[in-house]
């Protein structure tokens, strides 16, 4: 292998490697803009309260529903 093609895959190789940690510095800020985009739609359901009544509704029957999988009856 001549020098030139030595330094063309090292610089490659950098090249490369810059890229991969700017994708999952990107991908990190992704996920960390889904993630405060979903606690601050939790945090407008909690503020509703006729939704929130529904919510432990359906929470309710679906945690009797699992009692009864469970074997658990009431």
């Amino acid at each position: 292998m001549t020098t030139k093609n030595k330094l063309a895959k090292l610089t490659n190789t950098v090249h490369e490697a810059h890229e991969t940690k700017s994708h999952e510095a990107q991908e990190r800020r992704y996920r960390a803009e889904e993630a405060l985009r979903t606690i601050t739609r939790a945090e407008e359901h909690k503020r509703d309260r006729a939704l929130m009544k529904d919510v432990k509704a359906c929470a309710r029957e679906q945690a009797k529903t699992l009692d009864c999988v469970l074997g658990r009856k009431k």
